[in-house]
């Protein structure tokens, strides 16, 4: 028989039911109403028992909730849901932020097969887990966790709306980071020269950018000729939306002067070529990017998916360098010119927008001539 139990350290009512096979279950009702508990543990048990079909369950826990919130369960299905998610948050964050959501969801699609059409109430927590194992094996852990935040902020917002009873995703578990993070390492001014010597023109100056600015790469390339002005490039950041200036180093100025009269592509871009390529298909820029560093001599070429046979859906061994390696290099460069934290934020920034904008009211003046002691690198 149904009934209701309070456990310690915990306000809402647990509803206490039977499954066919005889089998306890307790469930959190989140509600502190003990009457209102009652009825979701006589329902729970009665959905439970059901042999009919899942929508004849569903239509009693719906019909319980409707009686005790005056709310109707919602009947939309999964995709649904996360496209009208997708929309409302397209205002409210950055493009790369939106680009890796749609990645998010499309695998998340994939792993849940034809439940991604039910409503999306019957979104299970084994099926998440699943999900999460299936990235597992093909994604670095900081990766996967990144996937799993999106999704249980959306769930949890689908919670927050009456749309679902419980997030399915509430419990499921990050994936455990080896210590030491990443490890991700910072070239060296022997490397950045390498780079340089067997760069082509427009890699040439992302590169000097990069080692020098510490920007991420997509927002290098999207770089535009009236984003500088004399020694300085003024931008709006793609991942933060925050408006950052930073002072350009030497051998980037001596490139851009040379290359622009120079460009076979007139274009408001500074690189117009590349700035075609990572519109082409997504990662090219980076693996374009990773065959300079074999070039270079920096890392062994990768192996091909064919010979290793995992496929292409197979989890690649990551390299400890990568263009993002130069938001390090800068990092370590500036305070290697004895420069403080503070000086290195502003020029790097953060993930994170509040913590972004405490570094952006340093004085140019310093930014600059925290610039000029870094120029000793590329000599």
């Amino acid at each position: 028989m149904a009934s209701v139990v309070r456990k310690r350290k915990s306000k809402f009512w647990y509803a206490c039911f039977s499954l066919p096979d005889g089998r306890r279950r307790q469930v959190t009702t989140r509600t502190t109403d003990k009457k209102k508990a009652q009825k979701i543990a006589w329902a729970s048990e009665e959905a439970a028992r059901m042999k009919g079909t899942v929508d004849q369950a569903r239509k009693i826990i719906a019909k319980v909730v409707e009686e005790i919130q005056g709310d109707v369960i919602s009947q939309e299905s999964c995709g649904d849901y996360f496209a009208k998610w997708k929309l409302r948050r397209q205002r409210e964050v950055s493009p790369g932020t939106m680009a890796r959501f749609l990645d998010v969801e499309k695998s998340l699609k994939e792993s849940v097969g034809t439940t991604w059409d039910l409503p999306l109430s019957d979104l299970t927590p084994s099926q998440l887990s699943d999900w999460r194992d299936t990235l597992a094996g093909r994604l670095a852990p900081q990766t996967v966790n990144v996937y799993l935040k999106m999704i249980r902020q959306a769930l949890n917002d689908a919670w927050n709306d009456g749309k679902i009873s419980s997030s399915p995703a509430e419990k499921l578990k990050m994936m455990k980071i080896p210590k030491g993070g990443s490890a991700k390492k910072v070239f060296t001014a022997e490397q950045y020269l390498a780079l340089i010597k067997v760069a082509d023109s427009e890699w040439e100056g992302v590169i000097h950018a990069g080692a020098f600015t510490g920007q991420r790469l997509s927002d290098i390339v999207s770089m535009k000729v009236a984003d500088i002005e004399f020694d300085w490039w003024r931008f709006q950041s793609r991942k933060t939306g925050l408006n950052l200036a930073i002072p350009l180093a030497a051998p980037f100025l001596n490139w851009y002067r040379r290359w622009l009269p120079e460009r076979k592509i007139a274009s408001e871009y500074v690189f117009p070529e590349l700035q075609v390529k990572m519109h082409e298909y997504k990662g090219g820029l980076s693996n374009q990017f990773y065959r300079l560093m074999v070039t270079a001599g920096i890392v062994p070429p990768r192996d091909n998916h064919a010979v290793k046979g995992v496929g292409r859906s197979g989890r690649r061994a990551s390299s400890e360098l990568s263009f993002h390696s130069f938001r390090h290099t800068c990092t370590t460069w500036l305070k290697a010119s004895g420069e403080s934290e503070s000086v290195a934020m502003a020029f790097v920034g953060h993930e994170s927008k509040a913590v972004n904008r405490s570094y952006t009211h340093l004085p140019e003046s310093t930014l600059l001539e925290a610039m000029k002691k870094m120029e000793k690198f590329s000599a």
